[in-house]
């Protein structure tokens, strides 16, 4: 993630905001956004759903990128996502293992992955995201972003 820095007068008018805290060692992360058209809010939390879905043990992260890039419509990812619709987090707010479309990595069972879906449309902005471990198969949701 990077600091959205472009012109003040070219910012999302809604409000869109990031927060990592650390505690005992370990991060946690979201987003929170208010203000976005409902529209923009359900195609990225579409794109998210789709991601946590193909969450699987041995899944390639470069598909599940490309499940959640077909959810946002045409959209393009929002450039304060650098990119990446995710990465493992744990001890560091980046542990590798970015879920892009280009990525050559599978998913790990037992990892905790930070997820996050955003995209533009005109003077708005919307971030869904999720903080999730795979455990048994199973993609366990620590917490997500509001809806």
């Amino acid at each position: 993630l990077e600091p959205y820095a472009a012109r003040f007068e070219d910012r999302p008018k809604n409000l869109f905001a990031y927060l990592a805290v650390k505690h005992l060692g370990y991060w946690a992360e979201t987003f929170i956004c208010h203000g976005a058209p409902a529209h923009l809010r359900a195609a990225c939390h579409a794109s998210l759903e789709a991601l946590m879905a193909g969450l699987r043990p041995g899944a390639t992260l470069s598909s599940l990128a490309l499940a959640a890039q077909a959810k946002l419509g045409g959209r393009d990812l929002h450039p304060v996502l650098t990119g990446r619709f995710g990465r493992r987090i744990g001890l560091s707010l980046d542990e590798g293992a970015s879920i892009r479309i280009d990525a050559t990595g599978v998913v790990e069972e037992n990892v905790v992955y930070a997820l996050h879906v955003g995209a533009m449309e005109g003077d708005a902005a919307y971030v869904a995201s999720a903080l999730v471990v795979l455990r048994h198969g199973q993609c366990d949701i620590l917490d997500r972003s509001g809806s």
